[in-house]
């Protein structure tokens, strides 16, 4: 299967990895859609950045510096949104669980096979990074296998069958204390009792029209998991905070 990852274009169109339906539901609500490999200056006429990084490693410090100073803080009362999606996940998991649970004899055992080459091949890509991965805006402990969790917990978890939801996760989603000094504040629009799934922070101090959102993962992207009502239902959510159509 193709497997290609946070690419819309080309073979990514049909990859379950994907982020071409995302992508195309954006187009619909009006929004022109453009794909950009590097920061560049001209992101700065786009309102809504949706990044899917391949790769493991949180935002570095220059990325971070990059937003702060030419994007999220321009305070030209543009309101912008930076979706981030980290990569704790790869939906040719999903794929192959399912391709599995419907098979029998030779051809389950070949199914089989595939999901713990893939399982495998995504573990050790992770632990690479280490047992935790961190950045300014927040970070990611490692050091949980994959558990399925229950979206219950909160603005968004309302408007969820959560038990019909299928989202699995290996990180744990946490950021720091503000201090007295700091204006940044995080909000967590859907988590469980493992882990916030999806984050919202807002810097009244560097950038009061702006706001990123956080999500640990792709499991509200992707095109594979955008086949179940219920994670398009949070996809629409995200759309939702991007105000402005351009």
């Amino acid at each position: 299967i193709n497997t290609v990852y946070g690419k819309r274009r080309s073979r990514a169109r049909t990859s379950v990895n994907g982020t071409s339906v995302f992508a195309e539901m954006f187009r619909r609500r009006g929004s022109k859609v453009s794909t950009w490999t590097q920061l560049s200056p001209r992101l700065r006429r786009s309102n809504t950045i949706v990044w899917v990084p391949n790769s493991f490693e949180l935002l570095s410090q220059d990325e971070i510096d990059y937003f702060n100073e030419n994007w999220l803080g321009l305070g030209d009362g543009r309101e912008r949104t930076l979706i981030y999606v980290a990569r704790d996940f790869d939906a040719a998991m999903k794929y192959w669980e399912s391709q599995v649970d419907q098979s029998t004899g030779d051809q389950f055992l070949k199914n089989r096979s595939e999901l713990a080459r893939v399982k495998s091949n995504h573990a050790y890509a992770r632990s690479l990074t280490g047992k935790r991965m961190e950045c300014d805006w927040f970070s990611i402990d490692n050091q949980q296998g994959f558990v399925k969790v229950v979206p219950d917990q909160g603005d968004w978890a309302g408007l969820l069958d959560e038990n019909a939801t299928n989202i699995d996760v290996a990180g744990i989603l946490e950021w720091p204390t503000p201090s007295e000094y700091s204006a940044r504040k995080y909000e967590v629009l859907l988590g469980s009792d493992e882990t916030p799934l999806i984050v919202r922070i807002s810097d009244e101090g560097n950038w009061p029209d702006a706001q990123v959102i956080v999500c640990l993962n792709g499991f509200s992207v992707l095109n594979l998991t955008l086949v179940n009502h219920e994670h398009r239902k949070i996809a629409s959510q995200l759309i939702d905070q991007c105000n402005d159509p351009r």
